[in-house]
């Protein structure tokens, strides 16, 4: 039987798990101040004024990226599907904002959010991948032993 332990080729250190962690909650809390006005950091607004009208494209291009891209890290995907998975989400952003008006109106600045997004995802995701992870101790099993 094959166990997630026996899947996983890396482990993360505990700063790599921590800034994981970190990068979630930020994303969220971006995300949850679209709505909540009490939450929203207004230093962001005055540098980007209409930031929270287009931080969901950015925060969820992210968290989709680090969170598939954190999984293959540990099961020891290379950095070219890394970066191929974050060029992917990017050409989707774009193809959606500009073409695609399901539940959506047309707008370039949310495409570009997504790119955003993308790119941060991706360096994350390449930071990680070079000083966040180490090889996996390898997996010891024990044999059952009965007592007569």
């Amino acid at each position: 039987m094959t166990t997630m332990q026996d899947k996983m080729k890396y482990v993360p250190g505990v700063i790599t798990t921590l800034t994981y962690l970190l990068m979630l909650g930020l994303n969220i809390f971006l995300i949850l101040g679209r709505k909540k006005t009490s939450i929203r950091l207004d230093y962001l607004n005055d540098f980007l004024p209409e930031f929270y009208l287009h931080v969901s494209n950015f925060s969820i291009s992210m968290l989709l990226i680090i969170v598939v891209g954190y999984i293959w890290i540990l099961m020891g995907v290379g950095i070219k599907p890394l970066l191929f998975l974050a060029l992917t989400v990017m050409v989707v952003n774009v193809i959606y904002e500009l073409f695609i008006p399901v539940l959506n109106t047309r707008d370039i600045t949310d495409a570009w959010y997504g790119v955003a997004g993308s790119i941060a995802g991706g360096l994350y995701l390449v930071l990680v991948k070079q000083y966040g992870v180490k090889p996996a101790p390898p997996v010891t099993t024990t044999a059952n032993k009965t007592s007569v």
